[in-house]
């Protein structure tokens, strides 16, 4: 294993410190001895920093970082990862703040991705935080003629999911390992805000000819979308899904994948989303599909560019 001091693991809190505080311990019991974590609190307004610093202000693995300024899962991100470039680090591990891994999951992480010099991302099998035993992220698939993408075994059990480790198409930025001699600059899209980013900076890797390695026997559960719930609930989650999904597509898709992406996207992800809010009786989620669709369209949020 690369040495612990290799390492910088990264978590953004936005009002969720009994989560945070519960993911760090578990980064804490890391095999090898604990890794540097970097907590990033993205100006919560509540009691957050407060109960962080209590939590670990005699830890000296533990930085806590309050900011000034909430620019979501990406800004966060890009700041805790500048942080960890400034300490030295080789390696950045990306955790949502309502995650905990198994003690040897940044090990298993780390030893994969080091194994090839190409190998840019690596990401574990993800669970349920609520359901130990049910995959939120058993690998996952994307074609540039469909628009989304998948995460193999998505709510059945453990079978369902890749069981060996291979190449993906993208890594999911709920637990995401990454090369930072890979990266230039900041390595998500801070116009995304969060959801998406994933993705994006999995194409522009792949792009450049770099590798993304799925990690099966590191582990981590996920207590999924507690930030949102709290930030702006499922309307908040739908919109960006919506504008973000569009918008990274559209950035990386090819002329001649329209024809059929166009129609695909239309189906597969606008009338998917609503369908999904309509089903559940939420019409403002509803709403903010529409709007995050006509959003993705006109630019709002940053340029349609590539990067």
């Amino acid at each position: 294993m690369t040495n612990v001091s290799d390492v910088a693991v990264v978590v953004v809190n936005y009002r969720t410190p009994a989560l945070t505080v519960a993911c760090v311990e578990s980064v804490l019991r890391s095999e090898g001895g604990p890794p540097r974590v970097i907590v990033v609190d993205n100006a919560s307004g509540d009691d957050s920093v407060a109960r962080l610093r209590a939590a670990f202000g005699t830890e000296p693995a533990v930085t806590v970082c309050a900011r000034d300024v909430n620019d979501g899962y990406t800004g966060g991100n890009n700041a805790g990862v500048g942080l960890a470039r400034a300490a030295g680090a080789r390696w950045a591990l990306l955790l949502n703040s309502d995650t905990e891994l198994d003690p040897g999951c940044v090990r298993r992480l780390v030893e994969e991705a080091a194994s090839d010099a190409e190998i840019a991302l690596a990401t574990p099998r993800i669970f349920f935080g609520d359901d130990p035993e049910r995959l939120w992220f058993g690998g996952g698939r994307f074609s540039p003629w469909r628009g989304r993408p998948v995460h193999v075994g998505f709510r059945r059990r453990a079978a369902r999911g890749w069981r060996t480790r291979r190449d993906l198409a993208f890594a999911s930025g709920c637990a995401l390992l990454v090369r930072l001699d890979a990266v230039r600059g900041d390595p998500f899209d801070a116009s995304l805000f969060a959801y998406a980013e994933d993705l994006d900076l999995s194409l522009r890797l792949r792009r450049a000819g770099r590798r993304i390695r799925y990690v099966p026997d590191a582990l981590v559960w996920h207590h999924e979308g507690s930030s949102h719930r709290r930030a702006g609930g499922q309307a908040l989650r739908f919109y960006l899904n919506t504008r973000n999904l569009l918008r990274v597509v559209a950035r990386h898709a090819r002329w001649y994948h329209w024809p059929v992406l166009g129609p695909m996207l239309a189906v597969n992800v606008v009338a998917r989303y609503a369908a999904v809010a309509a089903r559940a009786g939420d019409w403002s989620a509803v709403g903010a599909v529409g709007r995050g669709a006509v959003d993705a369209v006109l630019g709002v949020g940053g340029p349609m560019r590539r990067r």
